[in-house]
């Protein structure tokens, strides 16, 4: 009976100690990482050779303050690509991968094996994160990557402007 306790501990160790053994996360694809400043981002985007970016659109409209969004076509396996910058810093990255070429089992299989065990999995989506960044892959087929941090402080913006705004409904209301 001990000899199995001590199989077993011994496998349990082995496994801890593979998991060390793993690569950190990916903070974005290749070169284009979370982090990068929106000048550096179109400069590295159209080097890539994944992507069709051509430059600065000739209209922009987006509702929310300080933000940015890279939007283009890609090449090969990559149908779309969306890049989100908050304050000129990329945060979000999203890959809509062409399901006719490459297939989510795949890309499901390459992450397990590369990063380890999920964090998440439900029928629609995969989680890994760590600290620093939450990569998703999502059915049918896209990996999204969030610079945890920066997504973190737009989260908190929005509550504070949130907040705001009621407090100007309320004053607002007792006008009456």
């Amino acid at each position: 009976m001990h000899k199995y306790i001590i199989i077993i501990f011994l496998l349990a160790q082995l496994s801890l100690y593979s998991q060390d053994l793993l690569p950190e996360l990916p903070m974005g694809f290749r070169e284009i990482v979370i982090g990068i400043t929106l000048d550096q981002a179109k400069e590295i985007i159209p080097a890539d050779g994944n992507f069709n970016y051509r430059g600065d659109p000739d209209v922009s409209m987006l509702l929310v303050e300080n933000t940015s969004i890279i939007e283009t076509k890609g090449y090969n396996y990559i149908l779309n690509g969306y890049f989100q910058f908050y304050n000129e810093i990329l945060y979000s990255i999203t890959l809509i991968l062409d399901t006719k070429k490459i297939d989510y089992y795949t890309i499901f299989t390459q992450f397990i094996n590369k990063y380890g065990k999920y964090d998440s999995l439900n029928p629609d989506v995969v989680i890994w994160e760590n600290d620093n960044v939450r990569i998703s892959l999502e059915k049918p087929l896209t990996l999204k990557y969030v610079g945890k941090d920066i997504y973190q402080e737009i989260i908190d913006g929005d509550v504070t402007e949130k907040a705001i705004q009621d407090q100007l409904k309320e004053d607002f209301i007792n006008e009456f």
